[in-house]
């Protein structure tokens, strides 16, 4: 609610006999509405979506950072697997299997060295598991954090 102001002046003309007296009354009305409280709740709002895309891009980050280092560990896994574990099992079942037919292994042997080359390969597909899951972790984490760049920059 705008609040009346009031002045009276008294005064000379500059003539002798002549008196001036002047009431004024002064009431602002509202041409030009600012709308402070919109513009700070405003402001609270953009302060609080900064906030909480900090949060959300702290959160894909870890999980980034977290993929990334069990596709690392997977990788290396993986290859030791595939360059050195599972040619030495697969000779030594090769190996096996000529001891076994020129009567040098029992077939106790013979077994034995393929069941620990079959427990090798499925060793190496749960690695290899490990790896595409991990791969597919962090496509997936690149796909949502580049939605939600084009979301950003058409709002």
């Amino acid at each position: 609610m705008p609040n009346l102001t009031t002045r009276f002046l008294a005064g000379r003309d500059g003539s002798p006999n002549e008196n001036i007296f002047g009431l004024f009354f002064s009431l602002p009305l509202p041409l030009i509405n600012q709308r402070k409280g919109l513009v700070q709740e405003a402001d609270a709002n953009l302060k609080i979506a900064q906030s909480e895309l900090k949060e959300v891009e702290l959160a894909l980050t870890t999980q980034l950072r977290s993929s990334y280092q069990r596709y690392v560990a997977a990788a290396r896994q993986v290859e030791a697997y595939r360059d050195r574990i599972l040619p030495k099992a697969d000779e030594a079942v090769s190996l096996a299997n000529k001891g076994f037919t020129e009567g040098r292994f029992t077939l106790t042997d013979l077994l034995d060295t393929q069941r620990t080359t079959t427990t090798a390969w499925l060793m190496y597909q749960d690695k290899l598991f490990n790896l595409l899951s991990s791969q597919a972790d962090i496509e997936a984490l690149m796909e949502d954090s580049v939605k939600s760049n084009l979301t950003e920059s058409k709002n």
